[in-house]
């Protein structure tokens, strides 16, 4: 981890998130952050930054704690860029805590820098804890669920922590998926498809799409101009916001289930 060295000259930026961009926090119940603002430091030559003074903790509303341990490296890549083009920049106030401790938790630069916890919990329960740590940031409900669709279409996905490969996908699957006469299909770790490899054989029946797609993320399945297409009809469907999150959830299922047939 060499390019994400911290120089002792890094320049420290103090955010303090306690604005609310957006008037004041929605009126529904949501967690809590250990702090009101962080300090990150710029990792010289890269587009990351890195948790600096202390940690960070989100509660979330079920009394889950959601750490980001000093150090935490984030760019916010966990969030898709089309999300934030409609949205604003990733390092806004009344994203960055929400989005540092998303990364903790699912960003490929943090696999070792914070391997004890690293995609330890499921992806789906990794996503809704970041709506929640939007609202709690003050970000609006319309913005948060757009955000929320958009880690959901396009962000990062993992097997179920403790679940073996085989009860992911079986065998003949992997073998139908291979490239290239018979390369490897998952990164060393077994954890992760490669990223390197082109979007996933669309000979697969829906029932081994949906397998790929709850494990690996919609993006090796559908291409990224589609999903693309789905996030701009989410936040048609969002509107002003007054939907609520399990409403979204559902609509956002019946859109994957459609996608994958799409190809199937």
């Amino acid at each position: 981890m060499e390019r994400h060295a911290i120089h002792s000259w890094a320049l420290a930026l103090v955010l303090a998130a306690v604005g609310c961009s957006d008037g004041a926090c929605d009126d529904e119940t949501h967690g809590v952050f250990s702090q009101a603002g962080v300090s990150v430091s710029i990792v010289p030559d890269t587009a990351l930054k890195q948790l600096a003074g202390q940690a960070l903790t989100f509660t979330d509303v079920a009394g889950v704690e959601w750490l980001a341990p000093l150090g935490t490296l984030t760019d916010g890549a966990s969030i898709p860029q089309v999300a934030l083009s409609v949205t604003g920049d990733r390092f806004g106030n009344d994203v960055l805590r929400a989005a540092i401790v998303h990364d903790a938790w699912c960003q490929e630069d943090n696999a070792q820098q914070t391997p004890e916890q690293y995609r330890k919990r499921t992806w789906q329960a990794t996503h809704r804890m970041f709506y929640e740590a939007l609202l709690a940031g003050c970000t609006s409900k319309a913005k948060a669920l757009l955000l929320y669709s958009a880690v959901f279409l396009k962000g990062p996905r993992w097997p179920a922590p403790q679940a073996t490969l085989d009860a992911q996908i079986d065998e003949g699957t992997l073998a139908l998926l291979a490239v290239d006469g018979g390369e490897e299909l998952l990164d060393e770790g077994g954890g992760a498809l490669r990223p390197e490899l082109p979007l996933l054989d669309s000979r697969l029946p829906a029932r081994k799409r949906k397998a790929v797609a709850r494990s690996y993320g919609l993006a090796v399945l559908v291409p990224d101009a589609r999903l693309d297409q789905e996030l701009e009809a989410a936040r048609t469907w969002i509107g002003d916001g007054e939907r609520t999150v399990e409403e979204l959830e559902t609509w956002l299922g019946e859109r994957e289930l459609a996608l994958l047939e799409e190809g199937g």
